[in-house]
């Protein structure tokens, strides 16, 4: 009942941003993929929940307050901002793809296992930067719809 390329794109699994945006490229009904995309989400949602329900999972505690400014370890998070810094310019140094994401977190990991580093990141530079990607996210999805 469908066309092909909106029931490809409307049951295909992943974020359903990308999934709309690359299926008006393809020619398939927008609207319909998007509808089917997020009704996937909320019955999994729906779905899991009652399976929670029905084994007598109990419900979490009241989260602690968050702490917007704990004091912070200096050291480890000077080598954490090193990394931050040096990783991408080694990757674009290597000249390797996805590496301003990749060389980072390999690099990250390795020191970390290795107790060479301690990585410290504080609530409000997590916030800060996950505001900043939410909003380059947002402006560049905007641009191409």
């Amino acid at each position: 009942m469908l066309p092909g390329t909106t029931a490809l794109w409307g049951i295909s699994p992943g974020a359903a941003s990308i999934m709309t945006i690359m299926a008006e490229a393809y020619g398939a009904d927008v609207r319909l993929v998007a509808f089917m995309q997020y009704l996937r989400v909320v019955m999994v949602a729906v779905v899991a929940t009652i399976v929670a329900k029905s084994f007598g999972i109990a419900g979490a505690h009241a989260p602690s307050a968050i702490v917007w400014f704990p004091p912070v370890a200096w050291v480890p998070f000077a080598e954490t901002m090193a990394l931050a810094v040096i990783g991408p310019l080694v990757a674009q140094r290597l000249n390797i793809p996805a590496g301003a994401m990749l060389v980072p977190l390999v690099m990250g990991i390795v020191l970390a296992h290795f107790e060479l580093i301690s990585i410290e990141l504080p609530t409000w530079l997590l916030a800060a930067s996950y505001a900043l990607i939410a909003g380059t996210s947002g402006s560049a999805l905007r641009g191409r719809c």
